[in-house]
């Protein structure tokens, strides 16, 4: 499969990676392999950097494209009549608590180091009216980071990139993994008011 992907991929690098990284911030997978295999196919620094400059384009585009989503979403009346439901409108001011505690701490490590939940963070910083400012300065420092990181990865490791993609896959998928069982086993064995289990 990876032998076919890389025969479809040559010579159409430069519109692969203006498209899919784009894709990814939106919620499609699979922008990390071909990041990493741009950085593989470099010859030099000088082609990393064009790569790095277009993949920087791409993502940033992409996730402004759905935050701007997530904000259109709530300046329709669709969400506002969700919000009459006092179930649904405790979660969103939940959200909402956390985004303005966290959320600069979770769209910056959402863009390199937890990959797999970008997009959301993205759709949701948006949902929740997060400044567009701050969200854009977390962006641009943390895909600054991703694109350095796989280019990097891609371009040393050229031998191997299979195997770095597939660790870089894994990676962030445990550590999803390990953040929804933290959420589970935190919410199973909450601590009532008064002190019991």
């Amino acid at each position: 499969m990876i032998d076919y992907i890389v025969r479809f991929l040559d010579g159409n690098i430069y519109l692969f990676l203006l498209v899919i990284p784009f894709l990814g911030q939106l919620g499609i997978p699979g922008s990390m392999f071909f990041v990493l295999y741009a950085g593989s196919q470099a010859n030099n620094y000088n082609d990393l950097f064009v790569f790095f400059i277009i993949v920087l384009i791409s993502e940033i585009a992409g996730d402004l494209l759905s935050y701007g989503v997530g904000r259109l979403f709530w300046e329709k009346a669709l969400v506002k009549r969700i919000l009459h439901y006092k179930r649904i409108k405790k979660v969103f001011d939940k959200s909402k608590l956390f985004m303005e505690d966290k959320g600069g701490v979770s769209i910056f490590l959402s863009r390199f180091l937890v990959t797999g939940i970008g997009a959301s963070v993205n759709y949701i910083s948006g949902l929740e009216l997060y400044s567009l400012k701050r969200f854009a300065f977390f962006v641009v420092t943390g895909e600054i980071l991703y694109s350095v990181e796989l280019l990097f990865l891609g371009y040393f490791f050229k031998e191997t990139f299979e195997e770095i993609a597939n660790l870089f896959t894994n990676f962030s998928t445990l550590i999803i993994l390990g953040l929804v069982l933290y959420i589970i086993w935190k919410n199973a064995f909450r601590m009532s008011p008064s002190g019991n289990a």
